[in-house]
Formats: C-alpha cells, sequence, structure tokens
C-alpha cells in the first residue's frame, strides 16, 4: 500500500510540473493530456483488480549491498586516516610512524582499530619512550574513537 500511495503521490506531482512547464500550444495539451491518463491509469488499477478478485500487488524490489564497493570505500578511507594519522605524528611529536587503519566495510564505514608503529632513533629501550606511546594511543582512541595499539620500533630494525 505503501508503493501504491509513493508511486500516485509521484506521478500527481510529475502531472503538476507538466502542466506548469509546457507551453499552452497543442503539444503542450497533448502531454497534459497524456500526465492526466497516466494518474488516472494509476487510479484505476486497483479497482480493476477488486472486480477480478485478484490481489493487488505493488511489489517493490530488494537492494543488496555491493560488497566489492564498500570493501573498496572502507580502504580508500583507511588509507585516508592512515595518511592523517602519519602527517600528525609527524608534525606534532617529529616521530616517523607507520599507520594501519581498520574499518568495517558496512554503510556506515566504523573504524574498528588503528595500529601505529613508530619509528625511533637513538635510544633502542622501549621503556624510554613509554610515557608517549601512552600519550599517542590515548590521543587515537580519542580523536578516531576505536581502539589503537602503539609499538615501538628502533630505526635499525625497520630497515
Amino acid at each position: 500500500m505503501k508503493a501504491y500511495l509513493l508511486t500516485l503521490t509521484g506521478a500527481i506531482l510529475l502531472s503538476a510540473i507538466v502542466s506548469v512547464l509546457l507551453p499552452d500550444g497543442k503539444m503542450g495539451r497533448f502531454l497534459k493530456g497524456m500526465t492526466r491518463l497516466f494518474v488516472f491509469s494509476i487510479v484505476v488499477v486497483p479497482l480493476v483488480s477488486l472486480f477480478h478478485e485478484k490481489k493487488f500487488d505493488f511489489s517493490t524490489g530488494e537492494t543488496a549491498m555491493d560488497a566489492a564497493y564498500l570493501e573498496t570505500c572502507a580502504e580508500l578511507l583507511e588509507r585516508a586516516d592512515e595518511r592523517e594519522i602519519e602527517g600528525y605524528l609527524l608534525g606534532e611529536y617529529g616521530l616517523e610512524s607507520e599507520a594501519e587503519m581498520s574499518r568495517k566495510p558496512t554503510g556506515d564505514f566504523g573504524r574498528e582499530k588503528v595500529r601505529v608503529k613508530l619509528f625511533f632513533e637513538g635510544i633502542f629501550e622501549p621503556e624510554a619512550h613509554i610515557d608517549m606511546m601512552t600519550e599517542i594511543k590515548n590521543v587515537l582512541e580519542k580523536n578516531f574513537g576505536c581502539l589503537a595499539e602503539v609499538e615501538w620500533q628502533a630505526r635499525s630494525e625497520s630497515s
């Protein structure tokens, strides 16, 4: 029933727009008459089906999500987040990093988890940077609203 009412409303709106936009010449009157006939047919179809004792049904199609498209969109958003995180860490802390964001390939593309590998030069003990790593973890969790993992790696280990 809802689909029928939406179809009828759309046809009436289309008819009104055609009536306003078309000129009053022969072609305009013809097209206005055709749109009125179209609206009339939409109104009459359910009544005819009642007289023939058939069930009237405006079936609506089902929409399916395009998984490949959603995955591609999620990957693009992940790459953008990763660049944003790496730029932030370089600008704010002067740290080179590798970020890895994971998002849900659904309609909302919610963030699931962010992993960041920090590269420190000079000091090779992770304990020396634990306060900075904890601060970065807290900032990432707050700004991105998901679980964050931050790990330390000496520059010589990454090559």
